[in-house]
């Protein structure tokens, strides 16, 4: 029987890395302006092709997310499934013109955020980006934002400290990425998101050999992920 049409994706090593599915927002678009799944937009969000996205190129291929101000909390999020003592780093590239900057009678602010849930409870433990405001200093430019922030506790469970590699604790079941605005005192701006990554960081194993007075060391290496080799000449030195 002639079976019905299957997709076939080729994917970089970068894009194999990268936990998130449909990370620049090219694939499985049916209509401008929504938001493809798996990215869930949960208000004031929308999918941006380059043409309507006026004031600068996006960073990879021609469509972006455009977050703005529908509500005090909007933005997109996608789940990834994880576990307890699993390690990431979470990093987006964000973009607020001047054009559209984000204001309010106090304060709206951008950020990305890296949530360790169970289910439906409230996150575990959560990591942010800096928080994008209408500073001019934030506008006109990509700005490529790690989450490597802690949170006290509060709406997450435990509070986190600043980290580089993020560490799923006890508990954790997925991962939530997620984009958030914040406004706080209505207005009006937005801001503009691509290349989406969230890289899972897997532990290597490594080999070594020597051969003719030289020490080979050897490990499975993994896309879009930097390595550094530490020597010392004698095992007590600092």
């Amino acid at each position: 029987l002639t079976t019905t049409p299957a997709r076939l994706r080729v994917l970089t090593p970068a894009q194999l890395a990268n936990g998130l599915l449909n990370p620049s927002f090219e694939e499985d678009y049916i209509t401008f302006r929504v938001v493809p799944e798996p990215w869930v937009n949960f208000t004031g969000s929308a999918l941006l092709s380059t043409d309507d996205f006026v004031w600068s190129t996006a960073v990879e291929g021609s469509n972006v997310v455009q977050v703005f101000n529908s509500g005090e909390w909007n933005g997109i999020y996608q789940d990834v499934p994880a576990a307890p003592g699993d390690i990431f780093t979470g990093e987006c590239s964000l973009f607020q013109s001047s054009g559209d900057p984000l204001t309010a009678a106090t304060v709206n602010e951008a950020y990305l955020e890296v949530q360790f849930r169970q289910g439906s409870a409230n996150p575990i433990a959560i990591y942010n980006s800096i928080l994008v405001t209408n500073s001019p200093a934030l506008q006109d430019v990509w700005l490529r934002l790690p989450a490597t922030n802690g949170v006290a506790a509060g709406y997450a469970q435990t509070s986190t400290t600043n980290a580089t590699y993020l560490i799923a604790p006890g508990g954790t079941d997925h991962v939530r990425y997620q984009i958030t605005l914040h406004a706080l005192g209505g207005g009006s701006g937005s801001v503009f998101v691509d290349a989406m990554q969230l890289m899972k960081k897997i532990p290597v194993t490594v080999t070594t050999s020597i051969s003719g007075g030289n020490i080979n060391l050897s490990w499975l290496s993994q896309g879009a992920t930097d390595y550094q080799v530490v020597s010392k000449a004698n095992l007590s030195d600092p």
